[in-house]
């Protein structure tokens, strides 16, 4: 009953030895309004209307004040003088309960009764003070009674009593207050003289000065007068579309055949030798023509397994997810990969570094400061299987790997499955889809890319996306070729012509040679061009945008001092992340300043919070490759970063070009046109995000084109998080439920009245095949089952399961 009386609003309070229960009366302007709303709906639906039209009606502004003060009054009168007689009888039922424990003196145990000797107290007993005071800005009688209750002994309890001045318990009499406390002559004259005001102003409104009277007029004529409301209009004029029962269901999007496994819609073979040879253009990117693109779902293989949690992926491959063995019997000797079982196991050697790439690692730290978080960013040309990427992960660098898609089969697919960012590319004759001045280091490990042909172009490319102090690595041809040129099958004279005219280029592009040794050579990129002999006339006049690669030199940003790094210094890495960009705060990128650039980044920090609400799995390996398709400046990859995961941010190229800031803070990305197929393979993308993608995308492409893409690069039971209008998001929910994804459509972190709404999507598991089944058979329950021992146990049980 104690706990019913504090959640109770009153002006009663009750104290029990100094235990104050009470409450402050909940009277908002809200209650008020819609009081006042209520009492006009009395005179009908002209009523109504009056009140519908509030906004346009002066005559409002001059009854309103009148009508709320009213029927403040008269309902604060009548609920306080209700409440104070209820709450009087649950203090003495409050009272009762207490007594029915109590013991009295003279251990009979006989209960008190407890409302008489209330009424006692307040009526007879001669130890009440009584007294006026002031409580919340309103006059309060006060009994307060102090001795000793029989209950208590002699031990004395204090019981206090607010009572207010109106209601039929409440106005017990005393001999300093009457029994009947009267409304002060002041307040009765002030409520008049309101009301009397408010009338003569409202009658001065109708009389035909007022600016509103004509409307009020007209108005009051139709309601009077109208009795036909045919005109009334009753129809939903929000935009999101109803479903028609009448029409046909969504679209069911069926599997692809099964020879698509590992299609690759802009690397097919087939298209790609229909162009020309040189400069390997035919390896670039060749998209098909609207007509040709695949509407279909690509399968997953037979016997698909989700990969292995990091970091044991990073060295393990399910054989039935890539199955190419032609990189386990051509490499065999170099250690690139083996084939064990039904597993690929990655070594970590590969043709530079026959010792390990941990091994070559540590040479390079010898010269490079990767230790201290100066390196942050890589880019591993010609990557093979992506070994040196995924060793520098444990030393927190994160590299880049591109290899084109050639008889070397499924080399960017191997480096995704073993959790390291690559794409699908080549130094051809387009630009890399990279910013300028990105990466702190870059390596070509036998990458047989011809470094000194084409005047240079190729190794000015580079130069473009390498960072001022960044370095360049060279370990294979034509480095140590004293010792290698038989094996390489390679005259003396060719291989040393090779590398003077490297020598010669990096002098050009103003980097210096800082070592040679054995297999390795390393170069520094000049942090300002003020020590450059570069001649202007040499300089690209073109930017990132520009498509086409040149033979030209990238320039350093201005500086004003000879010590100043172009383009603005760097903190080291983590503290990189949630700094502020050289590009924001020169003011590079339009339309984004300091101020914008935090507030984005504490958006995206509740917002993840949120995403980790919907999924508690995100920020765990369980989700290690991550694509964020229309990235902005990063802050969602920065608000979910943790050493388990990592993310591609795209961004688009219809959109703001914002990826240099992304690189700045230590993150990787590229660019891409979203109505184009991604440049990677099918399946090798744990968890899509995408925030106004759709939007952005909605006159430029059909959105069934883009979410099928999404479903290519996405792993079987792969999760899909989006953020966008509700009108677009709508539109995707009936697509996606063709696509054998489960759905659901999120309100907005602010509420439900925001038009933004999240869509969050899990894609089923199925594989291709003749039913081309989901997950319900019991092979799935036995990849499952054995998916869970690869994390419980990483030494090998699950081999010793599957023989069985």
């Amino acid at each position: 009953m104690a706990k019913n009386l504090v959640s109770e609003n009153t002006y009663l309070g009750v104290t029990f030895d100094h235990v104050r229960l009470k409450q402050a009366d909940l009277m908002s302007v809200n209650h008020i309004l819609i009081t006042c709303a209520t009492e006009l709906t009395k005179f009908g639906f002209k009523g109504m209307k009056l009140w519908n039209n509030m906004d346009k009606l002066r005559l409002t502004e001059v009854y309103a004040p009148g009508c709320i003060l009213v029927l403040l009054r008269v309902r604060r009168r009548h609920y306080l003088s209700v409440r104070a007689e209820e709450l009087y009888e649950q203090v003495c039922e409050t009272l009762e309960e207490t007594a029915l424990t109590s013991r009295s003196v003279n251990g009979e145990g006989e209960p008190l009764d407890s409302c008489f000797m209330v009424e006692e107290l307040v009526q007879e007993d001669s130890r009440l003070d009584r007294y006026p005071k002031m409580l919340k800005g309103e006059p309060k009688v006060v009994w307060e009674w102090q001795g000793a209750l029989r209950s208590s002994g002699k031990k004395k309890k204090k019981v206090t009593f607010m009572v207010l001045p109106k209601g039929p318990k409440a106005h017990m009499g005393s001999k300093t207050t009457p029994a009947n406390r009267r409304r002060s002559p002041l307040s009765i004259i002030i409520v008049f003289g309101l009301c009397c005001f408010f009338y003569l102003l409202g009658t001065w409104q109708r009389s035909g000065f007022g600016k509103g009277d004509k409307i009020a007029i007209d108005l009051n004529k139709k309601a009077e007068c109208e009795d036909d409301f045919a005109t009334l209009d009753f129809e939903s004029h929000h935009s999101i579309p109803i479903p028609d029962a009448a029409k046909p269901k969504a679209k069911v999007f069926k599997p692809c055949d099964v020879k698509y496994t590992d299609y690759t819609p802009c690397h097919e073979q087939e298209r790609a030798m229909l162009f020309p040879r040189e400069n390997m253009v035919y390896r670039e990117r060749h998209c098909p023509p609207e007509k040709e693109k695949l509407k279909c779902l690509i399968p997953a293989p037979k016997g698909y397994s989700t990969p292995f949690p990091w970091p044991k992926g990073r060295d393990y491959v399910h054989y039935a997810n890539v199955p190419f063995k032609h990189l386990a019997v051509e490499k065999a000797n170099q250690h690139w990969v083996e084939f064990q079982g039904n597993v690929f196991k990655f070594p970590g050697g590969g043709t530079m570094f026959p010792q390990g790439a941990d091994a070559y690692i540590n040479e390079l730290a010898s010269v490079i400061p990767i230790a201290d978080g100066s390196v942050r960013t890589a880019l591993d040309t010609g990557c093979g299987v992506a070994s040196w990427g995924a060793y520098l992960m444990k030393r927190n660098v994160l590299a880049m790997s591109f290899a084109p898609r050639d008889n070397h089969e499924a080399q960017v697919q191997f480096a995704l499955e073993r959790g390291v960012p690559a794409i699908i590319g080549v130094l051809g004759s387009i630009k890399l889809p990279f910013p300028s001045r990105a990466f702190d280091m870059a390596q070509c490990s036998r990458c047989l890319i011809p470094w000194g042909e084409n005047d240079g172009t190729y190794l000015m490319e580079v130069d473009r996306v390498l960072r001022p102090g960044g370095f360049w690595i060279l370990s294979g041809p034509p480095i140590n070729w004293k010792t290698y040129y038989r094996t390489w099958k390679r005259s003396k004279e060719d291989l040393k012509e090779e590398q003077t005219k490297i020598e010669k280029l990096a002098e050009s592009l103003c980097w210096e040679k800082k070592y040679e040794k054995g297999d390795i050579a390393i170069w520094r990129k000049k942090v300002n061009a003020k020590s450059c002999k570069i001649n202007s006339a040499e300089f690209c006049k073109s930017h990132d945008a520009d498509n086409k690669m040149q033979t030209c030199v990238t320039p350093y940003p201005e500086i004003t001092n000879a010590n100043e790094v172009a383009g603005g210094a760097l903190k080291k890495f983590p503290a990189r992340l949630q700094a502020v960009p050289p590009r924001v705060a020169k003011g590079l990128i339009p339309q984004v300043s300091v101020e914008s650039y935090q507030e984005d980044n504490q958006k995206w920090k509740k917002y993840v919070n949120t995403y980790k609400k919907i999924n508690h799995l995100i920020g765990t390996s369980r989700y290690r490759n991550i694509m964020d398709m229309n990235a902005g400046l990063g802050s969602f990859a920065a608000a979910v970063h943790t050493n388990k995961l990592w993310v591609m941010n795209v961004v688009p190229t219809i959109a703001p070009n914002t990826l240099g800031a992304v690189y700045e803070r230590g993150l990787v990305g590229i660019y891409h046109d979203w109505c184009e197929g991604f440049s990677t393979y099918p399946r090798t993308y744990d968890f899509v995000h995408a925030n106004g993608l759709f939007t952005l995308y909605d006159d430029k492409c059909e959105l069934e084109d883009i979410l099928l893409e999404m479903d290519r690069i996405l792993r079987p039971e792969g999760l899909v998080i989006l953020r966008d209008e509700v009108d677009v998001l709508t539109k995707v929910m009936k697509i996606a439920r063709g696509m054998r994804w489960n759905t659901k459509l999120m309100d907005h972190e602010d509420g439900p009245f925001v038009p933004k709404k999240i869509f969050v999507a899990t894609k089923q598991y199925w594989v291709g095949g003749k039913g081309n089944d989901t997950s319900t058979g019991s092979a799935r329950r036995l990849l499952v089952n054995t998916n869970i021992l690869d994390q419980l146990d990483p030494l090998g049980i699950r081999f010793w399961l599957r023989k069985i």
